[in-house]
């Protein structure tokens, strides 16, 4: 299934750009396909009422909170050294 389709006016083409499958696809993920095949309208219930909700199902909000909660720190010196350049 392409994920974008991109045309070009010069050429009258279309381009069909396909990549890898994202485990965390709030619209084809085995998890989302998952909980619609057991819950059915239960389920889109749920999403139209909460949209937080699909994020919640595929494991995005716990990436999002770990990604935040991250304890980088971050080497001035060599920034400066980039600003350099």
């Amino acid at each position: 299934m392409p994920h974008q389709i991109r045309g070009f006016l010069s050429r009258f083409k279309n381009l069909l750009i396909a990549g890898q499958a994202y485990d965390r696809c709030t619209a084809c993920s085995d998890a989302i396909l998952e909980a619609y095949e057991k819950q059915g309208f239960a389920f889109l219930a749920k999403v139209f009422e909460d949209a937080k909700h699909l994020e919640d199902v595929t494991g995005l909000t716990k990436l999002k909170e770990e990604s935040e909660n991250l304890d980088m720190e971050w080497d001035e010196d060599e920034d400066e050294d980039m600003d350099d350049m």
